[in-house]
């Protein structure tokens, strides 16, 4: 659980796959411009998972409508742009979220029982 809830975070935050292109992220509307943007806006979506983990609990298919709903957020895509173009940002954010992880692991604990085959769940997930 705790490998795939890492490897869930790390792809929402922008840390799942890497590509050798480097995407122009500088002139579309909502890009993020600096290190520190990409740090605070990745660090407010965990606590926004956080939030809606809470909030949801087992309540699989509320909690796939709103999890859907900060996956498709633009800023999401923006957060996996930048890291995309920026890799080196991996460590920090490694660094700088462990805490956070902790709280949504424990968050996420009776969904990942309770949700375990709910496909509309796992849909969303799969987003990430």
């Amino acid at each position: 659980m705790k490998t795939i809830l890492f490897a869930m975070l790390l792809a929402a935050c922008g840390g799942g796959g890497k590509s050798d292109d480097k995407p122009a992220t500088d002139d579309k509307p909502g890009a993020i411009k600096s290190d520190d943007e990409y740090m605070t806006k990745a660090m407010a979506f965990m606590d926004k998972m956080t939030a809606t983990f809470k909030a949801d609990g087992d309540n699989c298919d509320k909690l796939a409508d709103d999890v859907g709903k900060l996956v498709d957020d633009p800023s999401t895509a923006a957060m996996q742009l930048y890291e995309r173009a920026h890799p080196a940002l991996q460590k920090q954010l490694e660094a700088k979220m462990a805490d956070k992880l902790k709280a949504l692991s424990e968050a996420m604990a009776p969904s990942a029982v309770g949700c375990a085959n709910n496909k509309k769940l796992e849909g969303v997930m799969s987003k990430l």
